[in-house]
């Protein structure tokens, strides 16, 4: 796909519409449309008359735009909000709750947390109450067990509501690697799923463990901790990200670098520099992006005004005002030609050029395009299926007017 052919033949709209229609299109311009959203589990958001619903990948409105506002799917449901309350809808649109609550949070571990009258409690998947709201705080299940507070203390519940550790503590946060940290009398340290202190109450911040190492805080200063209580770090670091694939970022000195799973450090004295969902890390120097590789190798020289985290093994890039995306290696593979782009997932990214909204595949290849009409017809939607791979250019339609 080279700058020269997509330039020529498709900034336009890239379909028959530029033929079809000759006038002007714009789209979002009235803030009551968005297509620029991405696709999780064969559906994505879009907005018509600043009402959100979804819309499939074949080009059809599979959920009405009648919600303020929704969340990507997540095991086959999705948290919608209307008047300031939550309910839960399923791919096909149906309700397993009423817009009841004052706030859901997504499913974890077959069990969505609520809040309603300033209760917490815990919704199943065909939308019952499992755990009604009776407490006064909770966070979502992570390892079987969720954080609860009662009467001003938190503790630990499975998910049959079984209080399996004692709400003693001042604060806590949720289990991970099979501990916990834990908060009392102003101090954190962590405990086992038994209710045990593991580690003793020393610091004043604990993280969770990730890879067997946590980030814990003493004053202003930051270590690495094991699991077995000991240090690879003395507490000389600002902050220290948690480990992804046996490295670390740190800040120390107003600086970032790179450290490795036994404390050593890779490199240092980064200006700036950030995770990229990958085993790469971008960072800046004298005002541009480049990719390093968890050595401290250089992957790729700076180059752009900025690089996103890599979904689906693309990151997005942009550079004088335009954006693309890059491989793993730097490479380009899709040129940057968009006006606004976002990361891939179901093999789709949105994009946006010239006002119009198209879904591309990881080959660039366009796939669906949305574009609002101003003029001829006005406040008109309209889509066009793409020909890509082995689907056939599809008609140019009506999908939605604004009222």
């Amino acid at each position: 796909m080279s700058n020269k052919n997509t330039n020529s033949s498709k900034i336009i709209f890239g379909f028959a519409l530029a033929v079809i229609f000759a006038f002007p299109i714009t789209a979002n311009i009235t803030g009551k449309f968005n297509a620029g959203y991405r696709f999780k589990e064969d559906l994505s958001k879009i907005m018509i008359n600043g009402q959100f619903g979804f819309l499939n990948k074949n080009g059809k409105i599979q959920i009405e735009c009648k919600y303020d506002q929704v969340t990507d799917f997540n095991s086959g449901f999705s948290v919608v909000r209307s008047n300031s309350k939550y309910g839960v809808i399923n791919t096909t649109g149906h309700k397993i709750t009423d817009l009841k609550y004052d706030y859901i949070e997504p499913f974890q571990e077959g069990l969505a947390l609520f809040r309603n009258n300033g209760k917490f409690g815990f919704l199943d998947m065909d939308g019952k109450e499992a755990l009604p709201a009776k407490y006064e705080f909770a966070m979502a299940f992570n390892e079987g067990l969720a954080v609860i507070k009662e009467n001003g203390k938190t503790g630990f519940i499975n998910i049959e509501g079984e209080k399996v550790i004692a709400p003693n503590f001042d604060l806590a946060m949720s289990f991970r690697e099979g501990t916990a940290p834990v908060m009392i009398n102003n101090k954190w340290g962590y405990i086992n799923k038994a209710g045990e202190l593991i580690i003793e109450a020393d610091f004043d911040f604990a993280s969770n463990f990730k890879e067997g190492k946590a980030t814990v805080r003493q004053g202003n200063k930051a270590a690495i901790l094991l699991t077995n209580g000991k240090y690879i770090t003395t507490f000389d670091y600002e902050n220290v990200s948690e480990f992804n694939n046996g490295t670390a970022l740190f800040m120390k000195d107003g600086k970032y670098g790179i450290i490795g799973k036994k404390g050593t450090v890779k490199i240092a004295n980064l200006k700036n520099a950030i995770e990229t969902n990958s085993l790469l890390y971008a960072f800046e120097e004298n005002g541009a992006w480049g990719l390093l590789n968890q050595k401290g190798e250089q992957v790729l020289t700076p180059t752009y005004t900025n690089i996103g985290s890599f979904n689906e093994g693309l990151a997005v890039v942009e550079k004088d005002g335009k954006y693309g995306y890059i491989n793993q290696i730097g490479e380009v593979v899709v040129p940057l030609r968009f006006d606004s782009a976002s990361e891939f997932s179901n093999a789709r990214a949105a994009v946006k050029l010239n006002n119009i909204y198209y879904f591309i595949n990881p080959l660039g290849q366009e796939t669906m395009a949305l574009a609002l009409d101003n003029t001829v017809n006005p406040n008109k939607i309209y889509i066009q299926l793409k020909a890509h791979d082995s689907i056939k250019e599809g008609k140019v339609n009506v999908l939605a007017s604004l009222k």
